[in-house]
């Protein structure tokens, strides 16, 4: 897959575009990747995602996150739209006769139910399909997916994450919510108490959920461990504001990871909220527990 960091970058071929924020690229997401790749023929798959200039609240996926997944996704092109001020004011004519029709060269188009687009948001589905249409674009508008009755949208999956209900998010990313990264050289701690863990430091922009201990499974190598994961700011040791990921392999050893490698750590649910702890002993016995706890739940798995 090829990144653009702007439409005007797009030297690709003839394309079949989906356009939005894609925020979690969830299951109504997926839905609409779906019914592109089913009809899109020969053209190549290109992503359009729309991403504001200043980050007002976080992200479900990271950047680097949202990139790697359209690429197992099977996109062809990540292309990134900043909404400028300058972005923010092109009429809804414009963004289709100069950005979808000039930039990409989209010969197909597909967005979902409700989608909105130009300055002011005035330009609808049915806007988007007549001007598509002078160009010999097809829109295809696909209806929100629903779960529960209800249509799948990013706000209900952030209220869930930012719950700490990471086990009920499942359903509506249509995978599991995670974190990942390259592990770096942490405080060592974890090895003199017997529990070495696997660090990460979260994008700034990653939507994380409220510190404390997790069940996880972590991939490495295309191999997921079950594991028991800390979220926070370890304010048992030196509570320097910094927010880790902290992952403890329950089979395997964590020293067998070396420093730099990639990991995907994805969240199960949430065991209890971070403490802190009078002394490392008693933290550690906590962690002896936390484990235990874990353990006993992949075995009703």
């Amino acid at each position: 897959m090829k990144l653009y960091m702007t439409p005007a970058a797009y030297d690709g071929p003839d394309c079949a575009v989906m356009v939005g924020k894609f925020d979690g690229l969830h299951l109504g997401h997926r839905v609409l990747l779906e019914k592109m790749s089913l009809n899109c023929g020969a053209l190549s798959k290109a992503i359009l995602s729309i991403a504001t200039e200043t980050k007002e609240s976080k992200e479900i996926l990271s950047f680097s996150e949202k990139q790697a997944l359209c690429e197992e996704l099977g996109f062809d092109a990540y292309v990134n739209l900043t909404f400028t001020e300058q972005v923010r004011n092109t009429d809804a004519v414009t963004f289709v006769r100069e950005i979808l029709i000039g930039q990409l060269k989209a010969k197909q188009i597909y967005v979902g139910e409700g989608f909105r687009f130009g300055k002011d948001r005035s330009g609808d589905t049915d806007l988007l399909e007549k001007e598509a249409a002078k160009y010999g674009a097809k829109v295809t508008v696909v209806p929100a997916e629903k779960a529960d009755g209800k249509p799948v949208s990013s706000t209900e999956i952030r209220r869930r994450i930012t719950e700490g209900a990471t086990d009920k998010v499942t359903e509506l990313l249509g995978q599991s919510y995670y974190i990942c990264g390259n592990t770096r050289e942490g405080r060592k701690l974890g090895r003199v108490m017997h529990f070495p863990t696997l660090n990460l430091a979260p994008p700034s922009e990653k939507l994380l959920p409220p510190f404390g201990v997790y069940r996880t499974f972590t991939e490495y190598e295309g191999i997921a461990y079950p594991s028991v994961t800390n979220v926070g700011v370890n304010p048992s040791v030196k509570d320097d504001g910094r927010v880790s990921v902290e992952t403890h392999l329950l089979k395997t050893p964590a020293q067998s990871v070396p420093y730099g490698a990639f990991i995907k750590v994805s969240f199960a649910e949430r065991i209890r909220p971070e403490r802190k702890f009078a002394s490392v002993e008693e933290l550690s016995e906590q962690i002896r527990m936390d484990k235990e706890t874990v353990e006993k739940m992949n075995r009703k798995q």
